[in-house]
């Protein structure tokens, strides 16, 4: 909407309509062009000649999945097959304070890099992983936490890794904890 906007205050006529079209149509390809082609360079080990890439201790990578109607109604999305889990990957070396001081400090990740969509995980795992190859030596990092909701596809091949640390994430480990244990006493001093 704020793309249109910004175009009709130019005197030109678009739809927010047009914009996702245009998004979803030109763009978008050109950009998964681009992502198909680092990743490939990345498993081929084609790197860019003197490119010195930073050496990092520790990698963190999260994932997570988000299930996304494929069609306009919700009576429609109920139908099987009208929904699919679109997977997101979002790796980072650490955290940077944004603003803020005491405890009123605010942070956010650091080099952070992003994949996201339909495709298999293991597809998704190699493209983050040539997106980070591409500035950090990816082969010398001494530690990987890996975080998560516990999902079959998420875990699954990072345990051949040594250098990986598998995290459940802050909500699903309070929700194991309450699931699990029936003390509430109990609860409280777990979840602590």
């Amino acid at each position: 909407q704020e793309v249109a906007n910004t175009l009709m205050d130019s005197n030109i006529q678009i739809t927010r309509q047009t914009v996702w079209n245009l998004t979803r149509d030109v763009i978008a390809p050109r950009i998964f062009d681009y992502e198909k082609e680092k990743t490939l360079d990345y498993l081929l080990g084609k790197t860019e000649p003197d490119k010195e890439k930073r050496k990092i201790s520790t990698l963190f990578i999260e994932w997570d999945g988000v299930w996304i109607s494929l069609e306009n109604t919700k009576d429609e999305s109920q139908k099987v097959g009208h929904k699919k889990e679109m997977k997101l990957g979002k790796a980072y070396i650490g955290w940077a304070q944004r603003y803020g001081t005491g405890e009123n400090k605010s942070y956010r990740t650091d080099e952070t890099r992003y994949v996201a969509g339909f495709e298999p995980p293991v597809v998704l795992r190699t493209m983050l992983q040539g997106k980070i190859d591409d500035v950090f030596d990816y082969a010398g990092v001494k530690q990987i936490i890996v975080g998560g909701d516990g999902a079959n596809w998420i875990f699954h091949d990072y345990d051949e890794d040594a250098r990986v640390i598998l995290q459940l994430d802050m909500f699903h480990i309070k929700q194991k904890v309450h699931r699990c244990i029936k003390k509430e006493e109990l609860k409280k001093e777990i979840v602590k």
